[in-house]
């Protein structure tokens, strides 16, 4: 800039334009502040400022990584949750008929083909689900209707109402069914022969 244009203005926007007090000619001020950058403009609105009320921060991020979440499409979450309450249903007919071998066998049975159910869906769930899953299976496997108690179905029961109440499943929701299971006398941890 010329030392004769050190102040211009402009009558329609009612901004001027004048060379910095310290005569540094390459930084240019607009209305009494500074527009060459952030270092020099700490008070100009940005959208970053706007959105957050936070000053702007650089873009990368070096040594810090975000955790990995699982996003479950609201189609599966729904679908699990009625397949659960099927088996709840499941396990009160069960329970209900006690005295009534047939009617409580078929019961589980469907139980035991709502579990496959839930199996099929797994690997669009959290990795527990599976894992909780995996351990209500290996419960009714090789087992006959004769060998659950109405305390052990009941504990069944309850951890699969757990399971319904959880939108999200981490370690401590599987501990805490594996804890209660093992409460009721059930075995979780055999093996299939």
């Amino acid at each position: 800039m010329r030392d004769d244009l050190a102040i211009m203005s402009d009558n329609s926007t009612s901004s001027s334009i004048a060379p910095p007090p310290n005569g540094d000619a390459n930084q240019r001020v607009v209305a009494g502040r500074p527009v060459s950058g952030d270092p020099y403009a700490p008070d100009l609105v940005t959208s970053g400022t706007r959105a957050t009320g936070a000053p702007s921060r650089p873009a990368t991020r070096a040594g810090r990584s975000l955790p990995h979440t699982s996003t479950t499409l609201p189609k599966v979450r729904h679908r699990c949750h009625a397949v659960l309450t099927a088996c709840i249903d499941n396990l009160d007919r069960a329970l209900d008929n006690g005295a009534d071998f047939f009617l409580r066998n078929n019961a589980l049975e469907q139980l035991k083909d709502l579990l496959a159910d839930l199996w099929e869906v797994r690997s669009k769930r959290e990795e527990q689900f599976a894992e909780v899953v995996n351990i209500l299976q290996g419960v009714f496997v090789e087992r006959t209707v004769e060998e659950f108690t109405t305390d052990q179905l009941t504990c069944v029961r309850s951890a699969f109402e757990k399971l319904c109440q959880e939108s999200v499943y981490d370690d401590a929701s599987v501990n805490a069914i594996t804890i209660e299971l093992l409460n009721g006398g059930l075995d979780v941890f055999r093996g299939i022969e």
